[in-house]
């Protein structure tokens, strides 16, 4: 893909930087479907640019998990849209694409790379939520 088909500014503090550029942010509380062992620390939609009330055209991917809670883009779309609109009037530059498969491929590229970088960190926090479950199942906890 060439280089400027991406929009790849962004502002804040970036540890670790994604296949295009954009911090991964290696300090997300990793959360869990209920019940279950999949960890996340990041998932993302990909909304076109009105529909999230940015500017621009082309497609955004955004964070559907933030301050801990995972948002379901079908329930809560008003929800990640605030967040959105909240952050980029801070600064932060969501990752823009000029069609949606390119920013699908590119979200699933981060995904890919993000479990690569925060593998220990994800397979601890199975550990802790297989004990967890277990404990819960026992009727323990």
């Amino acid at each position: 893909m060439p280089e400027s088909s991406v929009t790849t500014e962004f502002t804040g503090k970036a540890d670790v930087l994604d296949p295009h550029g954009f911090p991964i942010e290696m300090d997300r509380p990793v959360v869990f479907d209920e019940g279950k062992l999949d960890p996340h620390t990041e998932l993302s939609s990909t909304f076109q640019a009105q529909e999230l009330g940015l500017p621009g055209e082309g497609y955004y991917n955004v964070p559907t998990i933030y301050e801990g809670k995972m948002y379901d883009p079908e329930k809560q779309f008003a929800d990640i849209q605030k967040y959105v609109q909240q952050q980029a009037s801070q600064g932060f530059r969501f990752p823009n694409f000029p069609t949606v498969e390119e920013a699908v491929s590119a979200a699933q590229a981060r995904s890919e790379y993000f479990n690569q970088v925060k593998a220990q960190q994800l397979q601890q926090a199975v550990e802790q939520q297989r004990q967890r479950l277990m404990l819960q199942m026992m009727g323990i906890q």
